[in-house]
């Protein structure tokens, strides 16, 4: 994971390197990534309120809420 890492740091925007980060450490899919806001982040406490995800049905982008 980590050569993985340091190669996507060097290779892919902060962004997806931070989504990969997030995804292999926390287990958090990319749809429930791509869906948070920034009223999902708890800076105090860190945490992040995973309730809903965004998904493709038809080439059209939808948000599933939990």
């Amino acid at each position: 994971m980590r050569i993985f890492l340091d190669y996507a740091n060097e290779k892919c925007s902060i962004r997806d390197y931070l989504m990969f980060h997030m995804m292999i450490y926390t287990g958090v899919r990319k749809g429930e990534i791509i869906a948070l806001h920034w009223s999902d982040i708890n800076f105090d406490s860190k945490t992040l309120n995973l309730n809903k995800t965004l998904f493709q049905k038809n080439g059209v982008f939808l948000s599933l809420t939990s």
